[in-house]
C-alpha cells in the first residue's frame, strides 16, 4: 500500500562543532536519537533526527534536522482510528530514512571545507531502529 504524503518543511534546528575538542587520531562514535511530533489538525508528521558525534565522551560535533511531512487525506483516515492515529513500521522507516538523508546532506554542506569534513553519517539499518508502528494517542473528546 502506498502511502500519500509530502514533504512540507525541513529545517536544522541545532549544528555546533566544537574543534578544540576534536582529536583527529582519535576514533569519533555517534549517537543518535529521534523524536517524533504531530500536528494532527493540519495532518502533519514531523521526525528530529539527532546525531552527537563524540570522541572520550565529549562532543566534537552535534547536528538536528527535522523533516515535516504532510499525509494525504486518504493515508491520514487509514491511519486514524477512534482517540488515536496509528503509522504503519513501513511508513515510519520510509520518513526515517528520508531524514537521515537529509540531515546528511546538511551535514555535508556545513562542513564542506573544514577539518570536519572528513566525518559523515553512516548507513543506518532502519529495521534495527524502527522496530514497530508509531501511535499517538489524544485524549477522549466529550
Amino acid at each position: 500500500m502506498g502511502v500519500g504524503f509530502t514533504l512540507g518543511r525541513i529545517a536544522t534546528e541545532q549544528f555546533a562543532t566544537f574543534p578544540e575538542q576534536l582529536d583527529a587520531n582519535q576514533k569519533v562514535d555517534i549517537v543518535h536519537a529521534f523524536k517524533f511530533m504531530l500536528k494532527p489538525d493540519v495532518r502533519q508528521l514531523g521526525i528530529v533526527t539527532s546525531f552527537d558525534f563524540k570522541q572520550k565522551k565529549a562532543v566534537v560535533m552535534k547536528i538536528s534536522v527535522s523533516a515535516h511531512f504532510q499525509i494525504g487525506e486518504e493515508a491520514w483516515s487509514d491511519f486514524e482510528s477512534k482517540n488515536k492515529v496509528v503509522f504503519p513500521k513501513d511508513f515510519i522507516s520510509n520518513i526515517t530514512g528520508i531524514t537521515i538523508g537529509i540531515s546528511r546532506g546538511v551535514l555535508h554542506t556545513k562542513n564542506e571545507h573544514t577539518e570536519f569534513s572528513r566525518y559523515m553519517l553512516p548507513l543506518l539499518d532502519i529495521s534495527k531502529v524502527i522496530t514497530s508502528e508509531l501511535t499517538f494517542e489524544f485524549p477522549p473528546t466529550t
